[in-house]
């Protein structure tokens, strides 16, 4: 009888690993989502204010000298990486559960990286935008 709990109570805690996994899985698609859109997002910003800084004399010259902006191409790291279905077969539940918190493990580090380049992206993002910003208003108030 306990032995059965004990079993049953493994069998659910898989279950459970299993929906995290798929979880993080989508979570790690959604994130290399968000990067390809600051990409391009980062790249019109950049096309913004080659143009605007072409709409001068001297920021005509200046576009002569710097490179024209392309869009990045996709991250190398960013290769998709799903984590392995589980052999239900062949393993006992107790090696099931550590496979799952290994590719857990595996995913969140993962996660964590692409976080952090998302968030530097951003950051570069804004800072583009503000200088774009800034050049408008300039130019609107002259």
């Amino acid at each position: 009888m306990k032995s059965e709990i004990n079993e049953s109570l493994i069998q659910e805690t898989v279950n459970l690993g299993n929906q995290i996994l798929t979880e993080l899985d989508k979570s790690l698609d959604t994130i290399r989502e968000t990067e390809r859109k600051l990409d391009e997002s980062i790249f019109f910003h950049k096309s913004a204010k080659r143009t605007l800084r072409g709409m001068t004399w001297t920021g005509y010259f200046m576009n002569l000298f710097y490179p024209v902006p392309k869009l990045e191409p996709e991250n190398p790291e960013a290769e998709y990486i799903s984590f392995e279905q589980l052999d239900r077969d062949g393993n006992s539940g107790i090696d099931n559960l550590v496979k799952q918190s290994k590719n857990m493990n595996s995913l969140l580090k993962i996660q964590n990286k692409e976080l952090e380049r998302v968030e530097m992206k951003m950051e570069e993002n804004e800072r583009i935008a503000e200088r774009n910003l800034n050049v408008i208003f300039k130019y609107n108030n002259s």
